[in-house]
């Protein structure tokens, strides 16, 4: 302070001054002589970032403890899950939390709290948008089968996940790792195949079931396998739409020759030619997940099919299978375009198309199994019976007739309606010599009628055939019986009888082929005229 020349410094009166302020202090609100007692904080102290639940607490305890130190981080991540199982909070948090691996040692506090209040909102069926991390984190619970009563409960739970946040958030990967993980968690936690969606390979399984047996596969199970894992769709093919009875018939034919060829002469089996050999290697259990892996040490095993197993040993799990199937497919598709191939040259069908294999034997098999259906429609077609149907009313009515007179006490003298009818009976390549020594001989049947544009020729195969059909009986007896292929000979006579009758007369769509109800008496009176 500066001092003006002339004036003398007093020093203030410090008790004036302390009243004066003390008077001032008691005219104001705040210091009246009001009495104060203690009211509740508005803001609650777990509503602050700084808050830490006691349970948040425990588990970070947990995971600097001495009994932590040696174990793995997965390990940690398990204990801390089962410990903080049934923890909720309600926190209001708008951070951001992303780790390819995330848990919750690398979450802060505030993160943590973020979590369990999405998790607790979930549980109770609410779906909100979250942090990917966070759907991560929930799923390794459940894999640890966290927060449920079972493994089971556990499997839901993921499912509900998936089909909540699986195909929602940007990050695709987790529904593809979500689908994954639940089939390899059916597998390590024993539950039913049932449950199984991508791991198993089924459609191949059965074509491996059928190819290890194929001596007591059908020729439609034989096919359809075949066409299911062969790269070439031969069910595409022109000569196939032409003559599918046909091309299954040399199909299966070769194949069958293909297997006993390998297992007679070869070292390895068909099979295992074509689809590799069965061998086991390593499956990691679980991978691309924080899984501690809490059955460590039971060593166990789960069958997928009999070709198709998973072992688990020392911890460890392998998997045991054909692991070549990729390849196989363009091998059979190799295989039945060469057979398509030869088929086609032995009976002239154009477009012809060229064979990828050269295998001698195959080829040769072929076109031999081409040339016997040849034949065997060649001698069906010597050995045929021309029947007329603008006769069966005529028959029907002769049939009438003599059951009337049959009845009748005198018999008068019968003159046949069938006289219409002509029979002559000549060998297959007669002459007019031929036609009168025909005794004793293989003949063949002719009906003639007034009309031939309504007559058609059934072989002797085909007649028994349709009575097979019209008693009912088993077409696969039949097929043994004959050492015929009934497809062959049903789409003959559908063939021959859609000029007459304008209809299929057999349905052969079915599991049994049967002929129509509407055309039963029909046959019948066809074959016993």
């Amino acid at each position: 302070m500066s001092l003006r020349s002339g004036e003398q410094y007093k020093r203030p009166d410090v008790a004036a001054l302390r009243e004066a302020i003390d008077a001032r202090l008691r005219g104001r609100a705040a210091f009246s002589d009001t009495n104060y007692s203690d009211e509740p904080i508005i803001f609650s102290g777990k509503k602050l970032k700084s808050y830490v639940p006691e349970q948040l607490a425990q588990a970070r305890a947990l995971a600097h403890s001495p009994a932590m130190l040696h174990h793995s981080e997965a390990y940690i991540f398990w204990r801390q899950a089962r410990l903080l199982a049934d923890y909720e909070d309600d926190f209001e948090y708008h951070g951001h939390f992303s780790r390819y691996f995330p848990t919750y040692q690398l979450m802060s506090s505030e993160q943590l709290r973020g979590y369990f209040s999405w998790r607790t909102q979930w549980r109770q069926g609410k779906v909100q948008a979250t942090e990917t991390s966070f759907v991560y984190l929930c799923a390794y619970e459940l894999l640890h089968c966290v927060g449920v009563d079972d493994a089971l409960q556990a499997h839901k739970q993921l499912s509900r996940l998936r089909k909540d946040y699986g195909k929602d958030l940007l990050d695709h990967r987790l529904f593809k790792n979500l689908t994954e993980w639940m089939d390899e968690f059916v597998i390590y936690w024993d539950l039913p195949q049932e449950l199984l969606e991508e791991l198993p390979h089924r459609d191949e399984d059965s074509v491996l079931q059928v190819l290890s047996a194929i001596s007591d596969a059908s020729d439609e199970q034989l096919f359809s396998a075949l066409t299911g894992l062969s790269s070439y769709h031969i069910e595409s093919s022109a000569l196939y739409k032409a003559r599918p009875a046909a091309v299954r018939h040399v199909v299966c034919g070769v194949v069958r020759k293909v297997s006993a060829h390998h297992d007679r002469s070869l070292k390895r089996s068909m099979l295992e030619s074509y689809c590799g050999v069965c061998t086991e290697r390593d499956f990691p259990m679980l991978r691309n997940a924080v899984f501690a892996d809490p059955r460590a040490g039971a060593d166990r095993s789960y069958e997928l099919s009999p070709f198709d197993q998973l072992y688990c040993r020392h911890g460890f799990w392998s998997r045991k299978r054909y692991w070549g199937m990729a390849k196989s497919r363009k091998k059979f598709g190799e295989l039945l375009k060469t057979i398509d191939a030869a088929m086609r040259e032995q009976l002239n069908f154009e477009p012809a198309i060229e064979s990828p294999l050269k295998t001698r034997y195959i080829v040769k098999a072929a076109r031999e199994l081409t040339q016997q259906i040849v034949d065997e429609q060649k001698a069906a077609e010597r050995r045929a019976v021309h029947i007329d149907f603008s006769k069966l009313g005529g028959i029907r009515a002769a049939a009438d007739t003599t059951r009337d007179r049959l009845i009748v006490e005198e018999e008068p003298e019968f003159v046949s309606d069938f006289a219409a009818v002509t029979t002559e009976v000549s060998e297959p390549d007669a002459t007019d010599k031929g036609r009168s020594e025909h005794a004793g001989k293989d003949c063949r049947v002719t009906t003639e009628v007034s009309k031939p544009d309504t007559t058609v020729k059934l072989s002797d195969e085909e007649q028994a055939l349709l009575s097979c059909l019209l008693e009912q009986n088993s077409v696969h007896a039949f097929e043994r019986e004959h050492q015929l292929m009934a497809s062959l000979l049903i789409e003959s006579i559908n063939g021959k009888l859609m000029d007459v009758i304008g209809d299929v007369v057999i349905d052969a769509g079915s599991d049994e082929p049967q002929i129509y109800e509407d055309y039963f008496d029909d046959i019948r009176e066809l074959l016993h005229a």
